[in-house]
């Protein structure tokens, strides 16, 4: 399908990072779930080619089912992202569709990276799928126009950004060297798996899994390649291999008989890059429904107990298998709609370490040895596990996720970077496997995320939360006190602030992307080394950049600005290696030679050398 008269839907890339800046919006229309990932949506509309500009002053686009989809021009940038305003729209129904058409026109040829935020639906670029839910990706687009067509699957209330860079002009060293990491990261050779229907599901039919292969990196990955996909079960056991192609829809009849009572297919994805590197990619399928496989693992767990009776199990592993098995049962209890791709990911690791708890027991050695004393949690091999405990706060169960150094002993002591997480729980097990923190650091460290709930602005839950969880962790892990780290990205910048500011002479240091502190208590933090990340269109950069490099501009503080960013754009730079390494080089400082320090409401009573021992209600 062509569509034409785009110019004033134009968009021109130049010498510094774009967006949308206007698109025809046809739609809302009812289009097949799924439709567009390796099959053609066009078919939908009755002609071959469309001239938008008169499909908006005439009565739309006519569809092939009968009936016509509106078209208008889109203008309107919302003040606080910069991205088109989609608020003029309802929200779209469970088979709705909103297409935005749109001309991007490249006064060069160059390697162009999208990096879409939370965008649930489709892009095509002159006809071709480019993205389909899979995060940023990079591809190479030659001088002139370029018609990009969205297909988007909801309208979110405020969080949709795409910001589109090409060759670049940036002399900031820092934001370089960010960006290398990003793409290194996020994009060079990493492809994506996309299933066209979920076949099994969690309700579990023995019909064919259709799937489609995507590339994220159009550069470094050929397209001609045979792929490699082999298939195994819950317990590591091969049960097929065939071979695959980029950007084509294939099935994948599993058998019945062969799979056995396993709750999961998973499809481990063998492809080269350019140099021909080996790369792997491994994506997960319920078969059966996750009932079914968590009465199945609440088996194994009782009969491991009868075995295990001899030797008690320690109380932090009987815990652990518990909290494991508790969030699987909430997974079952969840709709069908909120059940996505993240929560595929947990329950194949959910399953994968409860499966490896019961085969080796809490006797077994592995790489840690000393992580399988009593007080400690079951950890995989590469020293990554889901702990829980039972907060005194509230007697809920709570969860964390640590990794260990490769070097972990009991011997000596670490230092620990805490990822504060932006809603309750936003880390988990599969996220720390598929980054692999710090791999490679000389000095490596324990990286922990647990719920702070609600610590933002100082709530007071919420820092009870956080202290408590540090507490429980600085118990069970050898920890040094003096390097202890916090970072964190938006609502998890603004905690990582708040916790700093409250208590000033218990971190070494922060590293914020995307947050603000407390205007009033920013004195605090004269001592502490801090790394402040924010993009220039961020609707917070005065209060997140602004009001801070101003207040505390000195040899520890550190701002990073990475322009035509917007506060959703700079989500993925809080997990980078770049980030994260500044942390390391500093060192708390228990005794400044002066101190600020702020606090309201009698909360806080000691900061550094300084305590507060007594107060008059009726004085100042």
């Amino acid at each position: 399908m062509r569509f034409t008269h785009l110019e004033k839907a134009t968009t021109v890339l130049l010498d510094h990072p774009v967006r949308l800046a206007s698109a025809y919006a046809v739609g809302p229309v009812e289009l097949p779930e799924n439709c567009g990932v390796g099959r053609e949506w066009s078919s939908h509309f009755t002609h071959e080619e469309w001239n938008l500009e008169k499909a908006c002053s005439e009565d739309g686009i006519e569809l092939s089912a009968g009936g016509r989809a509106a078209c208008r021009l889109l203008t309107e940038l919302d003040p606080r992202t910069s991205e088109l305003n989609l608020g003029v729209f309802p929200p779209l129904a469970e088979q709705e569709r909103l297409l935005l058409v749109s001309n991007l026109r490249c006064m060069t040829a160059q390697e162009v990276i999208f990096r879409p935020f939370e965008g649930t639906g489709q892009i095509w670029i002159d006809g071709t799928l480019v993205y389909a839910e899979t995060g940023p990706f990079r591809l190479y687009l030659e001088e002139g126009d370029h018609t990009v067509v969205i297909i988007a699957a909801f309208i979110p209330d405020e969080a949709r950004s795409i910001r589109i860079s090409g060759n670049q002009v940036c002399d900031e060293p820092d934001v370089i060297e960010l960006h290398r990491e990003f793409v290194e990261r996020n994009i060079r050779n990493h492809m994506a798996w996309l299933e066209v229907e979920q076949s099994a599901g969690r309700e579990g039919e023995n019909s064919p899994i259709l799937f489609y292969l995507l590339r994220k990196d159009r550069i470094l990955l050929p397209s001609d390649q045979t792929l490699w996909v082999e298939v195994t079960n819950d317990e590591g056991m091969k049960l097929d291999r065939f071979t695959a192609h980029w950007e084509q829809e294939q099935s994948y009849a599993w058998d019945e008989e062969k799979a056995r009572k396993t709750g999961m297919l998973h499809f481990t994805v063998t492809y080269r890059d350019h140099e021909a590197v080996e790369h792997h990619f491994v994506y997960s399928v319920l078969v059966r429904p996750l009932s079914v496989v968590v009465e199945c693992l609440q088996e194994e767990y009782d009969h491991f107990i009868q075995v295990c009776a001899k030797d008690e199990l320690p109380s932090a592993q009987k815990i652990q298998i518990e909290g494991l098995l508790e969030e699987l049962k909430r997974l079952t209890d969840l709709p069908e709609d909120p059940f996505e791709i993240w929560d595929s990911r947990v329950v194949r690791e959910y399953i994968k370490l409860l499966k490896q708890i019961f085969m080796h027991g809490h006797t077994e050695q592995s790489q840690h040895p000393s992580v399988l004393q009593k007080e400690h949690i079951f950890l995989t091999a590469d020293g990554i596990g889901e702990g829980f405990f039972v907060s005194r706060l509230d007697n809920s169960l709570q969860r964390y996720t640590i990794q260990l150094p490769s070097n972990y002993t009991a011997e000596r002591r670490y230092p620990l970077i805490v990822l504060m997480p932006g809603k309750r729980y936003e880390l988990g097990l599969p996220d720390f496997q598929n980054r692999g923190f710090g791999q490679g650091w000389e000095d490596e460290a324990i990286f922990v995320t647990f719920s702070c709930r609600g610590v933002t602005l100082g709530s007071y839950i919420g820092e009870a939360a956080f202290l408590e969880g540090l507490d429980v962790i600085l118990q069970a892990y050898r920890v040094d006190e003096e390097r202890i780290y916090l970072t964190g990205y938006s609502n998890g910048a603004y905690a990582a602030w708040a916790m700093a500011q409250a208590y000033p002479s218990r971190f070494a240091a922060i590293a914020v992307i995307s947050g603000a502190p407390h205007p009033k208590h920013l004195k605090n933090l004269i001592n502490m080394p801090i790394l402040d990340v924010c993009g220039d269109q961020d609707y917070l950069f005065a209060q997140a950049y602004t009001a801070p490099v101003t207040e505390l501009s000195s040899n520890h503080f550190k701002g990073v600005i990475e322009r035509q960013s917007n506060h959703w754009d700079t989500h993925e730079l809080r997990l980078l290696d770049g980030i994260l390494g500044w942390l390391m080089q500093w060192k708390r400082d228990v005794v400044p030679q002066r101190i600020a320090y702020r606090t309201e409401r009698g909360r806080h009573n000691r900061a550094y050398w300084l305590e507060l021992t007594r107060m008059d209600e009726n004085e100042e």
